[in-house]
């Protein structure tokens, strides 16, 4: 069976079955980011989601996509859906320290103006992977939002002690 696609992948066409194309998970991923900078989110977000599921994507580049998938979400007014497929990765691991992630940024977007439950998100991102110093950064960010001062810059001085060359943790302080 031949199935057309539309987009940036123009006139390429994908066999369906065992002779199965594959496209390239770099061009999904530039159709998307080209569908969010074009403002249309609906198809950015189903782009990111799509990209997210691939085993190829490299691990440098998930979290990055994390963020956009949820800004998506919460563009397109589905930031509800995206909380609830979360909680269930929860339910079923525990320790998934990228279901923690969008459940700490969805908490930030949402208009509550209460960060507690973002903060215990991204608390729980960390313990679930330590090494990632994403989690103790948005942590960070999200304190200083919050005008604690002191126990922003505590977390955002140990990320640069862990990472020194990432200058969005030292422009915050």
């Amino acid at each position: 069976m031949i199935r057309p696609t539309a987009g940036l992948l123009g006139a390429l066409v994908l066999l369906t079955g065992p002779t199965a194309c594959r496209v390239p998970t770099r061009t999904l991923l530039t159709q998307a980011r080209a569908d969010d900078k074009a403002k249309r989110y609906d198809r950015a977000c189903r782009g990111y989601y799509t990209v997210l599921r691939r085993s190829d994507l490299p691990a440098a580049e998930r979290l990055p996509l994390l963020r956009a998938r949820v800004r998506c979400a919460h563009r397109t007014g589905t930031l509800g859906g995206l909380r609830a497929s979360a909680q269930a990765r929860i339910a079923r691991r525990p320790g998934d320290a990228e279901a923690h992630y969008v459940l700490g940024l969805a908490a930030m977007l949402a208009a509550d103006g209460k960060p507690a439950q973002a903060l215990r998100h991204f608390a729980d991102a960390q313990r679930a992977n330590p090494a990632q110093v994403e989690y103790p950064y948005r942590r960070g960010r999200l304190l200083l939002a919050a005008e604690r001062f002191a126990d922003a810059e505590q977390a955002l001085r140990r990320v640069v002690k862990r990472k020194p060359r990432w200058a969005a943790p030292r422009i915050a302080l």
